[in-house]
C-alpha cells in the first residue's frame, strides 16, 4: 500500500523528494526505521541493468567494489577510490575512508570449518556465527586472546493459526497449554547451561521502555514460562481435546532448529498433543512461510525481540496479513479489539509522543504473552568473536557499516604468528 500510494520526485540536482501518505506511521518508517531498505538508482543503469544479475553490472555508492565472485567461494571487493566518507570522530577524525584496501567474504557453509578458521587465525571475523557456550569456550580454551562479546541470540518460537476457528491453536486454553507442558526452565539451566534468556520476545530487556520482567507480569503469564504438565491436561480438556490431538511442525533443517522440534514434540507427546515434524530446506520453508501455505504450526524466529524500528510502532508482528505476524492475530484488522486499539494509539503518537506509544506498546506485550500467541522458548546467549588485531571492531552486528572503519594491525598480527 505504501509504495502504490508514494510519490518519489527528483527536485534538484541532488535532491529527491518522497511525498507519503499523511500518516504518523508512515513517516516513522521512513525518517526513523528507512522504510526497510531504499535505494537511490541512476536511471540510466536501470534503463540497461536492472533485471541483470551479473554481480560486474553492480552500481553503487560504497565504500569498497566488488572485483570478482566465486560462485560458492568467495566475493572479493577492492575499496572504492573516490568513496565520500570520511571518519567523522576520534584519533582518526578526517581520515578518508575506507581504511582497508581489500575485502575479501569466504563462503564457508561448514560451521566446524569457520571455528577452525578463527582458531587459525585464517579468519578475522566471522559474519554469521553467533556461538552458543560450549562453542565458544572451545574458542577460548585453543584462542585466549581473542576478542569477544556477548549477546543475545534471537529465540525460536512456535506460531499457529488463532485466524482459523476449527484450529485447535486459535483457542487460548490449547496455546497455554502448549506453554505449560514445555520445561522452559530446564531448557535454560540444561540445554543452554544456565545463559539464555526465559523471555526474550516480542520485546528484549535492552529496550526497557517497552519490556516487562517475568516477575512484573500477571501471575498467569508468569506460570507459563514454568513448567506445570498437569495443568496443561486440564486446560486442553477444558478447549475439548481431553485426548490430545494431532499437530504438524514445520521447520528448516539446521541442527539448532531439530534439536529444539525434537525436544518440544517429547513435551508434548506427554500431555497427549502428537506432532509430527515437517523438515524442509530454507528455501522451502521460505516459500511455505511467505506463501501462507502453513495451517498447522511453524518454527522460526518471528517475532523477534530485538525493538525493530519498522514493526515496534506498527503492531506489525501482530496485526494484519504481513510475514512477521507469524500467528495471524488480528488478521484481518479489528478482529483484536486490543490489538487494534494499540495500533491507532500508536498512530497517533509516534513522532509526536514517544512516551504515550511506548507506554501502549509495552501494556499490549503483556496481553500478548499472557494470550500466548506464539509458543515462545528461551533465547540463548550467544558470542561474537574476533581477532585482537582487528581494529575499530567491537562486536556489532551483521550490517556492515562497520567495515569501512576497520583495519589490521599488522606489527601486532606478525608477533602473534599470523
Amino acid at each position: 500500500n505504501l509504495m502504490q500510494n508514494v510519490v518519489v520526485e527528483r527536485t534538484g540536482d541532488w535532491q529527491i523528494t518522497v511525498r507519503t501518505p499523511v500518516a504518523a506511521t508512515t513517516g516513522y518508517l521512513w525518517i526513523m526505521g528507512g522504510g526497510g531498505a531504499q535505494y537511490v538508482w541512476p536511471k540510466e543503469w536501470l534503463d540497461e541493468y536492472a533485471t541483470s544479475n551479473e554481480w560486474r553490472d553492480v552500481v553503487a555508492t560504497g565504500a569498497f567494489m566488488i572485483d570478482d565472485y566465486i560462485a560458492g567461494s568467495a566475493a572479493k571487493y577492492i575499496k572504492n577510490p573516490n568513496y565520500w566518507g570520511v571518519n567523522p570522530v576520534g584519533p582518526g577524525k578526517g581520515d578518508k575512508l575506507p581504511y582497508a584496501d581489500k575485502l575479501t567474504w569466504q563462503i564457508v557453509p561448514d560451521a566446524s570449518t569457520r571455528q577452525a578458521a578463527l582458531r587459525t587465525g585464517q579468519a578475522e571475523w566471522s559474519f554469521i556465527d553467533n556461538f552458543r557456550k560450549e562453542e565458544f569456550d572451545t574458542i577460548i580454551e585453543n584462542n585466549p586472546e581473542i576478542k569477544y562479546a556477548q549477546t543475545i541470540i534471537d529465540p525460536l518460537q512456535i506460531s499457529g493459526r488463532v485466524d482459523l476457528a476449527d484450529n485447535p491453536f486459535s483457542k487460548k486454553e490449547v496455546r497455554q497449554a502448549m506453554m505449560l507442558a514445555i520445561d522452559h526452565p530446564s531448557i535454560v539451566e540444561d540445554l543452554f547451561q544456565g545463559q539464555a534468556e526465559l523471555i526474550d520476545s516480542p520485546a528484549r530487556k535492552w529496550y526497557p521502555s517497552i519490556y516487562t520482567p517475568l516477575e512484573e507480569l500477571a501471575e498467569e503469564t508468569q506460570e507459563l514460562y514454568g513448567y506445570n504438565p498437569e495443568k496443561a491436561k486440564e486446560l486442553l480438556t477444558q478447549a475439548g481435546y481431553p485426548d490430545g490431538f494431532k499437530m504438524t511442525l514445520v521447520l528448516q533443517n539446521t541442527p539448532e532448529m531439530e534439536e529444539m522440534a525434537s525436544l518440544v514434540k517429547a513435551y508434548w507427546d506427554e500431555v497427549g498433543i502428537d506432532l509430527s515434524l515437517n523438515v524442509v530446506e530454507a528455501s522451502i520453508f521460505t516459500g511455505m512461510w511467505v506463501g501462507y501455505a502453513v495451517e498447522d504450526l511453524m518454527l522460526s524466529r518471528y517475532p523477534g525481540g530485538t525493538g525493530a524500528l519498522f514493526v515496534r510502532y506498527s503492531m506489525g508482528y501482530y496485526r494484519g496479513p504481513n510475514f512477521f505476524n507469524m500467528s495471524h492475530v488480528n488478521d484481518p484488522p479489528g478482529t483484536d479489539p486490543i490489538i487494534e486499539n494499540a495500533y491507532n494509539v500508536q498512530n497517533e503518537n509516534v513522532m509526536v509522543n514517544y512516551e504515550e506509544a511506548d507506554r501502549v506498546t509495552k501494556e499490549t506485550w503483556k496481553y500478548v504473552l499472557g494470550e500466548a500467541f506464539t509458543i515462545q522458548l528461551p533465547a540463548p546467549w550467544g558470542y561474537r568473536v574476533w581477532q585482537p588485531w582487528l581494529k575499530n571492531y567491537f562486536g556489532e552486528a551483521q550490517c556492515k557499516w562497520w567495515v569501512q572503519y576497520a583495519w589490521i594491525d599488522e606489527e601486532l598480527k606478525a608477533s602473534m604468528g599470523h
